[in-house]
């Protein structure tokens, strides 16, 4: 069982409002040349970094991540073969990619291996907190209704199947 630490986050229509984390800080793999700076996050993102396929395993069989941030290329080979085995290792793991000049066919197979967002440069610490602060949020919510499927406030959400008196 996976511990998901406690979010402080407000949840609006529009967007996610990132409030901080209490007990740690939030953990991020960087995969490839992502040019993530040293200490971008203020000692709210715990980074680690692969530069290797086998790093990349490695780092995901000692700890799990929030998120995980994929530059275009790795140094042992393309960037795409390492993150179908990230995908299968950890189905429900996000990731976003840092690919200037993306081509179409690039797009195309970053939305099929579903990639959460794409940014032409690095972003800064508050747009990765935000990602992060989301993929947690979802999550949780996701494991509350699967654990009480029968919970009032599931039932009553437009567009789900209503239970039919007989």
């Amino acid at each position: 069982m996976c511990f998901k630490p406690v979010v402080n986050a407000v949840v609006t229509k529009s967007k996610i409002v990132w409030l901080g984390m209490r007990d740690r800080p939030a953990r991020v793999l960087s995969i490839g040349q992502t040019g993530v700076p040293q200490g971008l996050g203020g000692g709210r993102i715990d980074w680690s970094f692969a530069k290797e396929s086998a790093e990349v395993l490695a780092q995901l069989r000692r700890r799990d991540f929030e998120h995980v941030l994929a530059g275009r290329t790795i140094q042992d080979q393309p960037i795409w073969p390492v993150i179908r085995r990230v995908k299968a290792i950890r189905q429900r793991q996000k990731w976003s990619l840092i690919a200037p000049m993306l081509s179409r066919a690039e797009e195309i197979m970053a939305r099929s291996l579903g990639v959460v967002r794409i940014f032409d440069s690095m972003p800064d610490s508050e747009a990765i907190l935000e990602l992060v602060a989301g993929s947690i949020v979802v999550d949780r919510l996701l494991m509350e209704e699967a654990m009480n499927p029968n919970e009032p406030h599931r039932q009553a959400r437009p567009g789900l199947l209503q239970p039919q008196a007989v």
